[in-house]
């Protein structure tokens, strides 16, 4: 995914982590002209992506891309965690794996909407999701003006 130099990596490793990476894709979208509701879509599906993370696994990182030529805004999250044991099933709403991880992440050990993957996909223009047993990798762009094919 192409980025230009507003693009930055966070590990993630707390609550705090992700409410920075919110800040960092509202203002990298009101940079690159998006609407206040795509704007709050990016971060939506990037503060999900992050969160899901810290739920699923003990850390990882996201990295935010904006990339002038095409106005777009995008990310790539990536952890170190047990996988996604059926994907396609992952892929509907209700479905949801939280886990308890310790006391560390307890405000992330319940069970949560079984919206997150779903909903990312439908808020972004584009998404695909890569799972093994040894991580998950999600990757997702928005544009600010849609495709004429997308969104």
């Amino acid at each position: 995914m192409p980025c230009s130099d507003d693009s930055r990596a966070f590990a993630l490793r707390c609550r705090a982590d992700v409410v920075e990476v919110q800040r960092f894709v509202r203002a990298c979208a009101s940079r690159l002209g998006f609407s206040t509701v795509a704007a709050w879509e990016v971060a939506t599906a990037a503060s999900e992506a992050a969160t899901n993370i810290l739920k699923h696994s003990h850390g990882g990182t996201i990295t935010i891309c904006a990339d002038d030529a095409s106005r777009s805004l995008g990310f790539v999250a990536e952890d170190c965690g047990p996988g996604i044991d059926n994907l396609e099933r992952a892929m509907h709403d209700g479905f949801s794996e939280g886990l308890q991880l310790g006391r560390e992440h307890s405000s992330y050990g319940r069970r949560g909407l079984g919206a997150g993957l779903a909903a990312m996909q439908r808020l972004m223009h584009t998404f695909s999701i890569e799972s093994t047993a040894t991580g998950t990798t999600v990757t997702a762009k928005k544009f600010s003006t849609p495709p004429a094919t997308g969104r």
